[in-house]
């Protein structure tokens, strides 16, 4: 069983609604440690337009990645073609993780694509 080194989560929209059921799931799931990720200050990221992103990082000997798919999975975002997970390991296998989505095409001649996660592509909820 393999444990982390490094951990970074990107999410590309500071308020997608699976941030927080995210990082609740995690703590959950690892009562041990109590695995956390913490927000990077990426102000100085700022060019012509301020970040809009979220950058969460941990550094530990101890965050597990078994269920790492699944725990992403276990969340709904509001955009989940904009979230990776990556997480470097002690053996030196970087893992990198994204929810589980399908490109949903629509617009005028379905030139507008956007990601769905699959439960909400096929029920219609746009929540």
């Amino acid at each position: 069983m393999s444990y982390t080194t490094d951990v970074l989560l990107y999410v590309g929209w500071s308020g997608d609604k699976g941030l927080q059921p995210f990082l609740e799931a995690l703590m959950a799931n690892d009562t041990r440690y109590g695995a956390t990720l913490l927000p990077l200050d990426t102000e100085a990221a700022n060019g012509p337009r301020s970040f809009g992103g979220s950058v969460l990082a941990q550094g530990g000997n101890h965050f597990p990645t078994w269920d790492m798919q699944k725990l992403l999975d276990s969340v709904r975002w509001s955009c989940p073609g904009d979230v990776v997970l990556i997480c470097a390991t002690e053996d030196k296998i970087t893992e990198v993780f994204r929810p589980t989505f399908v490109e949903e095409y629509g617009g005028h001649w379905n030139a507008e694509v956007r990601a769905v996660q699959p439960a909400v592509a096929e029920t219609g909820d746009t929540r």
